[in-house]
């Protein structure tokens, strides 16, 4: 499949990245990027693909979500009900942190404990980004 089309629609997504940093925001198109070359190579239906990154490009939507909260300063309760009510597994932040180094951690666990399943059920997802991180 090509990905240019996946591709397009984390470009003109532009409140996929409201509110983050330059750094931030780079990292999470690229590892948008890397899911949709991992899905286009190992899934050969174009329909489930696209069924498959859009669940990825749902969950980086709540990531951005989360980091913008972390920024407050006063959103604690914000963002406790937030993660609770998204069911999301990271630990509330206790100490001012950086985001870059949150979003860093956020992004290997989605790929290694949650995203993997979107593939087709195998653990190659994670050892796709390995390969990537050589």
């Amino acid at each position: 499949m090509a990905i240019t089309p996946l591709i397009r629609s984390i470009l003109m997504d532009d409140h996929l990245i409201r509110g983050l940093g330059d750094a931030e925001s780079r990292m999470l198109v690229e590892w948008l990027v890397d899911w949709a070359e991992m899905l286009a190579d190992t899934i050969s239906d174009e329909e489930l693909v696209e069924k498959r990154f859009y669940k990825v490009r749902s969950r980086a939507q709540l990531i951005c979500c989360y980091l913008r909260l972390c920024q407050e300063t006063d959103a604690h309760a914000s963002l406790t009900q937030f993660t609770a009510t998204q069911k999301l597994p990271w630990p509330l932040p206790t100490l001012k942190i950086d985001t870059i180094e949150l979003l860093d951690r956020i992004l290997d666990w989605e790929s290694r404990h949650y995203c993997h399943s979107w593939t087709d059920g195998t653990r190659e997802a994670p050892e796709f980004f390995a390969r990537q991180a050589a």
